[in-house]
């Protein structure tokens, strides 16, 4: 038996598991009027914007701490558990010695150098292992293949029950006793795939192939048995989702952080409107952030190491590895300094890198780095702007994705025309230049610091808290549509609640002069925006909306549409963006289930697609679906760190949509024409390709079917049959006319049977013509899973009577949701 071998060891910190909750700033409830000239003209009084009176800022700013969190030694327990289809590990002293170690030392000489040794945690192991009492797998998630057992929707209800029978279990020996002591506890380990374990544990979950699978090629799924915990399952105590990689003592480092009060300092997840960025970054000498977590959460070292600098001069600054106050210095040099910015959010915090050691140093790091505080914040689970962010060359909109770690040296300056620039992460000017850098001989850096004595207007401030976007292109034209580019520079102060393209006919759009098209957090930043009147100009502005109001890009963008008499494009529909029809979430968790196996051309793919194009839920009418999804809320590109209230509104979609396509005769269809091909010919013959009533032979009720769950009144304008290429020929003009009114064409057909496990299992195969190609007869086309079996990619043009290859019928659909005909 060949053995897969799959590390899921992982831990985390229990006891004083709250101390790691970081409570979300307030939001401002306060509105501005529309400002559609970008000027600050909002007359709320900064009490309203949220400086009231007792708010921190960046004047007030100051250490949360006088007195160190913990001091001396202090006990971290661990439980070690293992499940009945894993390897055990060697010994719990094993998984112990694993665990403290840390890059260049111990969890302990970390500690030590970073808390100036004031504090350090030991390890103690209690030595029995707990046993789970299920398989690995049943506390990871459910795939089909991978995993039959595990969760889908109680993953944290299991994991809790979890969390609780183990520390139960080693409280009833004796164990965990000690109060306030942090207790982590850790599972492993390696896969065990052997035939006895798998038929004993994991067989339960998977049919056994019968001889005349085997035969006709079907394999043992038991052999795909592959649980893997990832960063989203909710296996720790503190119920944060972590961890998709072996553990390591960084990571229990990491979250002993959290129990001593530091937040996590990254660009955090979709479901709060951020970045997705790594948790521990390698410059930021600390558990969970920059050296100055030790000032302002833990005490561990005093306000004199971290001055607040408010006036121009000359600053030497000391390593900030280095022991406070310097020992073997006459002069005490601080270990970095705060500024506060012409913004009364932000402060500047500059420290100095040099000759750091492992385990909690880099020994990479020389040089100055420079970070943006915003200190209102009180945790950085925002997104951009986050509470910390440490400035970086090629990053204009502070999105953390220009060059890594940059360090100033000798010679270089801060300003606001240097790369980076001293701007806020709000881009308005922070007031702050460090120039005439000089690492010096003595191990320490000194520079000079201009602070601009100007401070602007309460007006320009307020305006300041507002998002900004900007228009980035426009192409892809149609007689009645456009797609459009734009992207988001500052998320705002509260973060933006909209944001999207706004348009009219006349310049300088507004919502009030023109219409809005909202993205709704789709997680992606283009459109193409449909329902637009041929042979006329529109103008295009980007715009986003928060608390405060709405603002508009300061760019905006000409175009004029063709007519479609002249127009020869070969634009497609659908966004190269929308990952709808192709994405692997949708494929893995969502699908596969009622079809009996994976399934690579699923119906309700693309009919999820033609709900976030046309924006309405197929089968509607006149827009009220009474199914009760909110397609504002759902994700074109899903995936697991996605807010789960997004995600259960795409599940709300799948579960209408598959009831729909149920009742329409989709999913188990009488879509088999018994006719041969001449019979065919002679009907299409007789019968005609378009205008009249249409005849659909054996075909005719499952049309009805689907005329009645689709609320079509007039199935003959929409549904052809094409039973030959003739027939398919003979629609391509009505094709093209569909596509220029920006109106995709659903292609149904007739598959003929496969025996193998990993072919569309599904009576109907389902085809999008979602573009124009080079010449008349050709099109371009969109397949549910990216591919139609492997054989036509996403980028494809084909000519329209290829889709009738491997089929013995066709349907053409010349459908739109919400529209009767």
């Amino acid at each position: 038996m060949q053995r897969n071998s799959m590390t899921a060891l992982a831990f985390s910190a229990a006891v004083f598991a709250t101390i790691c909750a970081v409570a979300a700033p307030a939001r401002r409830n306060a509105q501005q009027k529309d400002d559609s000239n970008n000027e600050p003209k909002s007359n709320l009084s900064p009490d309203k914007r949220g400086a009231k009176a007792g708010k921190t800022t960046a004047a007030t700013f100051g250490p949360e701490r006088t007195k160190s969190v913990q001091s001396g030694e202090f006990q971290v327990d661990l439980v070690v558990i293992a499940f009945p289809d894993c390897q055990m590990p060697e010994s719990v002293d094993a998984v112990k010695e694993e665990l403290s170690k840390v890059e260049g030392g111990t969890i302990t000489d970390y500690y030590k150098d970073y808390s100036q040794g004031i504090t350090w945690p030991v390890l103690a192991a209690y030595q029995t292992v707990y046993m789970a009492p299920q398989p690995l797998g049943y506390y990871c998630r459910w795939d089909y293949f991978a995993n039959p057992l595990g969760y889908k929707n109680d993953g944290h209800t299991r994991a809790a029950k979890l969390r609780a029978d183990a520390l139960k279990f080693a409280q009833s020996n004796g164990r965990l006793q000690k109060k306030g002591a942090y207790t982590c506890y850790v599972y492993c380990k390696s896969l065990n795939k052997e035939e006895s374990v798998l038929e004993k544990y994991i067989r339960p979950f998977y049919k056994k192939p019968t001889p005349e699978d085997t035969a006709n090629g079907v394999t043992d799924n038991i052999e795909k048995y592959n649980p893997a915990i990832q960063w989203a399952d909710p296996l720790w105590p503190n119920s944060i989702p972590q961890v998709h990689y072996p553990g390591n003592g960084r990571t229990l480092v990491h979250e002993i952080g959290h129990c001593l009060g530091s937040p996590d300092f990254y660009h955090a997840t979709e479901e709060h409107d951020g970045l997705e960025g790594a948790p521990s970054l390698p410059w930021s000498y600390g558990p969970t952030g920059p050296a100055y977590c030790r000032y302002i959460y833990h005490a561990f070292v005093p306000e004199a190491a971290y001055p607040k600098i408010t006036k121009s001069g000359d600053v030497t600054l000391s390593p900030r590895s280095a022991r406070f106050p310097m020992t073997d210095n006459k002069e005490i040099h601080p270990l970095g300094i705060m500024v506060p910015t012409q913004h009364p959010n932000y402060m500047l915090l500059v420290e100095y890198c040099h000759r750091e050691k492992r385990p909690v140093g880099d020994p990479g790091a020389e040089g100055l780095l420079v970070h943006a505080i915003n200190v209102t914040m009180t945790s950085p689970m925002l997104g951009p702007p986050d509470m910390c962010y440490t400035y970086r060359s090629d990053d204009a909109d502070f999105k953390a994705t220009g060059e890594d770690g940059k360090y100033f040296r000798s010679g270089d300056s801060f300003t606001a025309t240097t790369n980076p620039s001293s701007l806020l992460p709000n881009l308005i000017p922070s007031g702050i230049s460090i120039t005439d850098i000089k690492e010096n001989s003595d191990g320490t850096c000194s520079f000079h610091l201009d602070v601009s004595e100007e401070k602007p207007q309460a007006a320009q401030l307020q305006y300041s808290l507002l998002p900004q976007t900007e228009i980035v292109s426009i192409d892809g034209m149609m007689p009645t549509s456009f797609h459009a580019v734009m992207n988001v520079k500052y998320r705002g102060e509260p973060l933006l609640t909209e944001y999207g393209f706004c348009y009219g006919t006349t310049k300088d759009p507004t919502e009030k002069t023109g219409k809005l098209f909202a993205l709704h957090h789709r997680d992606r930043y283009d459109a193409r925006i449909i329902d637009l009147k041929p042979d006329v100009m529109y103008y295009v502005r980007a715009y986003a909306r928060n608390a405060n109001g709405i603002r508009y890009s300061k760019n905006q963008k000409g175009v004029k549409l063709p007519d479609p008499k002249l127009a020869k494009t070969r634009a497609t529909l659908f966004s190269p963006s929308d990952n709808l029809l192709s994405n692997w979430y949708y494929q893995k968790w969502y699908f596969g289930e009622s079809g009996g196996v994976f399934n690579s051309a699923n119906p309700i793919f693309a009919f999820m697609a033609l709900a976030n194009y046309y924006r309405e839920m197929p089968g509607a009418s006149g827009g009220k679906s009474g199914t009760g999804v909110n397609l504002e809320q759902v994700h074109c590109n899903p995936s697991d760190t996605r807010p789960k209230f997004r995600l259960a509104e795409t599940e709300k979609l799948k579960t209408a949509l598959e009831k729909l396509l149920s009742d329409a005769g989709f999913l188990q269809p009488d879509f088999k024409p018994k006719q041969d091909v001449a019979k065919a010919k002679s009907t299409a013959r007789q019968t005609g390709s378009r205008g009249g009533k249409a005849s659909y032979g054996n075909n005719a009720q499952w049309v009805s079917k689907c005329a009645t769950a689709l609320k079509i009144k007039s199935p003959e304008k929409v549904f052809f049959s094409c039973a030959t290429e003739d027939e398919m020929k003979a629609l391509a003009p009505a094709v093209r006319t569909s596509i220029l009114k920006s109106q995709p064409v659903l292609v149904v057909r007739q598959n003929k049977p496969m025996s193998d496990e990993l072919s569309v299992r599904w009576p109907l195969h389902i085809a999008i013509i979602d573009g124009l190609g080079p010449d008349e007869e050709t099109f371009h086309v969109v397949f549910p899973g990216g591919a139609d079996r492997g054989r036509k990619g996403l980028d494809d043009t084909v000519k329209l009577t290829d889709l009738l290859e491997r089929t013995t019928d066709a349907m053409m659909m010349f459908y739109r949701p919400g529209q009767s005909r």
